[in-house]
């Protein structure tokens, strides 16, 4: 199953869109936040630097489509933020520094004159990136119907995830070993790819 969660009513927090806080927005977010805007895709060919690993994420949007989702890293500037989320199934693919990355922040339409996004940073939502590794932990599963009705979900789901990452990555995949990095052992994903003729070496 995995770790799953249900949140209805809970309270939004409202940014208040003056210029002096959109000065702040412009000039500080980007230095925290990499913006991940495209669905996953083949990575560089050069090998991964000393110490990071591939955190593979999978985001799946019912109802209301969030205007971003931001996740909080292990280090200062390592907080991804997942923008141009589509309705359905979304996927990432990033090196980055290996640790704990948390969903963080889900914001709702970002065109609206006051932002307002739901803070789960205590809601145990996380993926564990190991050096040297593709690293997948579940589906976070947004359901938005109203800004008094939200439910977040974390499910398993690692066939789909693996579908997906065999036709967009075949070349990383091959390359590196696939972990599942969830609150509890499961080797599904690993043994999906040993049984995976194509990418033995």
């Amino acid at each position: 199953m995995g770790r799953e969660f249900h949140f209805l009513n809970l309270p939004l927090i409202f940014i208040m869109k003056s210029p002096f806080n959109l000065f702040l927005i412009v000039l500080i977010f980007p230095l925290l936040a990499a913006d991940v805007s495209a669905q996953a895709s083949e990575p560089s060919k050069n090998k991964l630097k000393p110490g990071y690993g591939y955190l593979l994420l999978a985001i799946e949007s019912l109802g209301t489509t969030p205007h971003k989702i931001l996740l909080k890293g292990p280090k200062l500037f390592s907080n991804p933020s997942v923008q141009s989320i589509q309705p359905g199934n979304n996927y990432r693919l990033m090196p980055v520094p290996a640790g704990r990355y948390y969903f963080s922040q889900v914001h709702n339409d970002g065109k609206k004159e006051e932002a307002a996004y739901w803070d789960i940073l205590n809601f145990d939502y996380y993926v564990d990136v190991k050096a040297d590794t593709i690293s997948y932990s579940g589906h976070f599963i947004s359901e938005m119907y109203s800004e008094q009705e939200v439910d977040f979900v974390y499910r398993n789901r690692s066939s789909q995830a693996y579908e997906y990452l065999r036709g967009c990555c075949f070349e990383t995949v091959k390359r590196y070993p696939l972990s599942f990095t969830g609150s509890y052992p499961d080797p599904f994903l690993d043994f999906l790819k040993q049984n995976d003729q194509a990418v033995k070496p």
